[in-house]
């Protein structure tokens, strides 16, 4: 279900989906899904707000086998009460007789392959910036030394 050739970053509320690094974060701190619950949360957030047949999120959970709705359900269950834990609006609304559909609005990030991740480029420049910083300070101390050793002037005569 997962794509290859490029990460997606969905956003909602307070939360940040990163599929290809499978995590859920809210408000910086990361949600552990089980891999059903986030294989159901990727088909949900995929749909943008489309109603999503009981059939059509077997065959995105569960290619290929033979599952009951109950199992779906039971997944559809567990991903409520951990969003439910974070954030207390309706996030999956259940229509009845037709599916289930993902209420909030989602913003997408598309990032090329092999783009940074945003934690780690934050994490770069701050590491730039106290280099510079520590290279200007040596700098100002070895001149602050060179201008003092200038002044020097030898008290003993031969």
């Amino acid at each position: 279900m997962s794509s290859n050739h490029s990460a997606t970053i969905y956003s909602f509320l307070d939360f940040q989906f990163i599929p290809c690094q499978h995590q859920l974060v809210h408000l910086e701190q990361t949600i552990q899904l089980s891999k059903k619950n986030h294989e159901l949360l990727l088909a949900l957030v995929k749909s943008q707000g489309q109603v999503l047949e009981k059939d059509q999120l077997i065959n995105l959970i569960w290619p290929g086998q033979i599952v009951t709705d109950a199992a779906l359900n039971k997944q559809i269950t567990r991903l409520r009460q951990t969003l439910a834990e974070y954030d207390e609006a309706s996030i999956i609304e259940t229509i009845r007789g037709v599916g289930i559909r993902f209420v909030p609005e989602i913003q997408t990030v598309n990032l090329e392959p092999g783009a940074n991740n945003p934690a780690k480029n934050h994490l770069m420049w701050v590491v730039v910036s106290l280099t510079l910083l520590a290279v200007m300070v040596l700098w100002l101390l070895n001149k602050t030394q060179v201008d003092d050793n200038a002044h020097w002037q030898p008290t003993d005569t031969i």
